[in-house]
């Protein structure tokens, strides 16, 4: 009795003591909210010839600001940067770039610490520039972004005070030990993350206007976010709808809180890198059911080349964030098709969530996912057979999961008539040649040229030796011991890693120059759908996720051919193989790489944004969308036009007796409607030969026309039906979880017996 009151009186004086603290806490935010919202900012106008110059430098304190630039050029590259003397000397911020078609550039600029001397540098590039006015105005942004940090630190408090049993208690060697590994993986993964500027890559641009074009629609009131704003002078882009953008919510609503874009990205990567590491490290263990083959599979798989360079060159963020569920498929296929004791609901969840995760991150990479999984099939087809049905149910709850991403981008694929429907690009033409495949020390340049021009200035593709070391142990223990490993470790896993062998070695035939790519092109009918890669060389992310797998089988067998020393030492060459081509790749990076400060999206043309213009309609030139007047036909008067939020407001009149044109400018994607902003009177939507927006105005009308995007019903339909999909998925994967840890009274009367 003495006992329990002991306890009791513990536990209230541990709620007690959490309350305080909580209590606290919660004092502290409030305060520092109070004061950010009442503090003083500095305001500062600054015109014509005070415009700041190394001649006539200005003060800043700490904080956020926001500057408008009015301008006038005729350079094709005008820009314009801030620079400040700091603690560390001279430093600089964003080279905002200036779009000889416009006047005027807004752009954050963020100081980390007060700053004495600041001043402008514009850099006309093959042009003139004329800055015409600066004007400087601070915001809250910085005390927004230390708000959250203080309030996550506290969360992370308050859940270490929760959980200190559980966290604290005493580990083992060999858990420290995978501890130390992981967390040493993930920083070496993340080296080049860990500066005051960011590394330009390929795609950077794209992705980072994408993670700003979805913060900016979460702003404007659109969940989900399908016509990104911010993109080509706010004509909207509909990226979201064709590029599944899941995971980029996270560093969207990071941004939104007012982190800058530089850091939330780099906050993304790293937690790409850190997810990939764990989700590999479980999978292996789970192919094994040993730790140490997990670490290993984990670093052969987040240090191969071709992911490094997906990280830090090619900036390819669809793609290294595919590759986070790229595991958890070979871990879901392999316990169908090889595990005696297999959980039918377990290997259903990691289909589910591994598929999805590919699907709703890249496109293509879900397409070539798909592929590898039927060539995998088929190789196993008597088990296929056997598990048909299981097989489609589980597909079926995957495509119903996903409705709500498939149904916009299948509609506008039908329905508008895009870039990328005209890809003409031949995958023959971006493949690589089979020297490129050795490549590790040496690379010539940063550029992903075509395949004619040979070798020489194409970016870092080589797999290295980290892919010959694991395809020549692989082959060396099949030749000449064959029989042993069949008989150690069983006929049926031998046969199972010679078809991951014969699928990986097909995935390197596919992404060389001479795979016939050509000739399946030209295939009648089909031979466009069997060619949608765009890059050929795209096919070594599935080489490289198939030979971490295979390496591991690798080092398996040799338990089974040589003797312990031998065995050490092949691993240790292996591993050291790995890590040395990767830090090869990262401190070449850090060293050539070309460094840039960027706050936010307006460090990029925004028209030009759009890369390669995939999802532009092919009838509009880009060119012409630098004109963001709203504009009429004769007879119409157009006196205000401005856009809050989502809705873009026209005050006009058509003085004509008929009806006339209204053009708005949107680039007229499927889903936009106007209406008049009194009655809510609907009024005909349409386009020009450059593929904007138009309303047809009755004759005599005057008054406010709004314009909005607005989903179509079965849109909203497919989301209803992929949120009532997600909740059964949870709801039947957290039964299954508890139905697992019940226990019979039998078995507790056993358990309790033999405790006794």
């Amino acid at each position: 009795m003495k006992t329990g009151k002991l306890f009791t009186r513990e536990a209230n004086r541990r709620r007690i003591c959490f309350l305080i603290l909580l209590f606290a806490e919660v004092l502290i935010l409030a305060f520092l909210a109070y004061r950010g919202m009442h503090s003083e900012k500095e305001y500062r106008g600054l015109n014509g010839e005070d415009v700041p110059s190394i001649e006539r430098t200005i003060a800043l304190k700490r904080g956020v600001y926001m500057i408008d630039v009015t301008y006038e050029t005729t350079a094709p590259e005008a820009k314009v940067q801030f620079h400040m003397t700091s603690s560390r000397n001279e430093e600089v911020g964003d080279a905002v770039a200036l779009p000889r078609q416009e006047t005027q550039k807004t752009f954050e600029y963020i100081l980390y610490e007060d700053a004495e001397r600041v001043w402008l540098v514009a850099d006309a590039g093959s042009g003139e520039l004329t800055i015409n006015s600066v004007v400087i105005r601070g915001t809250r942004q910085m005390e927004k972004m230390e708000l959250f940090l203080l309030f996550f630190l506290f969360v992370v408090i308050d859940l270490l005070f929760l959980f200190r049993r559980k966290w604290l208690h005493p580990y083992t060697k060999g858990q420290k030990m995978v501890g130390m590994t992981l967390a040493g993986i993930c920083i070496l993964t993340s080296l080049p993350l860990f500066t005051d500027y960011i590394i330009l890559g390929h795609d950077l641009t794209f992705h980072m206007m994408r993670i700003e074009g979805l913060a900016q629609g979460i702003l404007d009131g659109q969940l989900p976010v399908r016509i990104q704003p911010v993109w080509m002078k706010d004509y909207g882009y509909p990226v979201s709808v064709m590029y599944g953008d899941l995971l980029l919510y996270i560093p969207a609503f990071l941004r939104i809180i007012g982190f800058p874009l530089q850091m939330v990205y780099k906050i993304y990567v790293f937690a790409v890198n850190v997810i990939t590491v764990l989700v590999s490290y479980y999978c292996a263990k789970e192919v094994f059911q040993n730790e140490k083959f997990g670490l290993l599979g984990s670093l052969l798989y987040t240090l191969a080349g071709y992911r490094i360079v997906n990280l830090f060159y090619r900036c390819a963020v669809g793609e290294f964030s595919a590759m986070i569920f790229l595991p958890l498929i070979f871990l879901a296929f392999w316990k169908l098709f090889h595990d005696e004791k297999r959980d039918d609901r377990k290997i259903a969840l990691l289909m589910i969530v591994g598929f999805t995760g590919v699907l709703q991150t890249h496109t293509l990479s879900a397409e070539m996912t798909v592929l590898y999984v039927l060539i995998f099939c088929l190789l196993n087809a008597r088990k296929f057979w056997k598990n048909l049905k299981f097989l489609a149910v589980t597909a079926l709850a995957t495509i119903a999961l996903n409705l709500a991403f498939l149904v916009p981008m299948i509609d506008y694929m039908m329905s508008v008539d895009m870039h990328v429907m005209y890809d003409t690009c031949f995958m023959q033409s971006h493949s690589i040649f089979f020297p490129q495949l050795f490549q590790t020390f040496a690379f010539g340049g940063e550029s992903s040229g075509m395949s004619c021009e040979g070798i020489r200035g194409d970016m870092p593709f080589g797999a290295g030796w980290f892919l010959v070391l694991i395809i020549g142990l692989f082959v060396w223990e099949a030749v000449l011991y064959r029989e042993e490993i069949k008989e150690k470790l069983g006929a049926e896993c031998f046969r199972g890693q010679c078809r991951i062998f014969g699928v990986m070695v097909l995935a390197i035939l596919m992404s060389c120059d001479f795979f016939p790519w050509i000739a399946i092109r030209n295939i009648p009918v089909v031979g466009v759908f069997l060619t949608p890669y765009q890059f050929a060389w795209r096919f070594l992310g599935m080489a490289v996720a198939l030979a971490a797998a295979l390496g591991c089988f690798a080092v398996r067998n040799l338990y089974v051919v040589c003797d312990r020393s031998i065995r050490i030492g092949l691993v240790f060459l292996l591993c050291a193989t790995t890590i040395m081509s990767a830090q090869i790749l990262i401190d070449r990076n850090l060293a050539e790489g070309k460094p840039q400060k960027i706050t936010s999206g307006a460090f990029a043309d925004s028209v030009y944004a759009v890369s390669g213009a995939e999802y532009v309609p092919m009838e509009t030139q880009l060119e012409l969308l630098y004109n963001t007047a709203a504009e009429g036909e004769s007879g119409v008067l157009v006196e205000e036009y401005s856009r809050y939020k989502k809705y873009y407001y026209v005050r006009c009149s058509n003085t004509s007796e008929e009806e006339r044109r209204l053009k708005v400018p949107i680039l007229a994607y499927k889903g936009y409607v106007a209406v008049d902003d009194a009655t809510g009177e609907h009024f005909e939507v349409t386009y020009n030969e450059n593929r904007i927006l138009q309303v047809i105005l009755p004759a005599g009308y005057e008054g406010t026309v709004r314009v909005s995007f607005e989903e179509p019903v079965y849109w909203r339909i497919a989301e209803l039906i992929s949120l009532a999909t997600l909740a059964a998925v949870v709801i039947w994967a957290v039964n299954g979880k508890f139905s697992r840890g019940r226990t019979s009274p039998e078995k507790n009367r056993n358990k309790q017996e033999k405790i006794a």
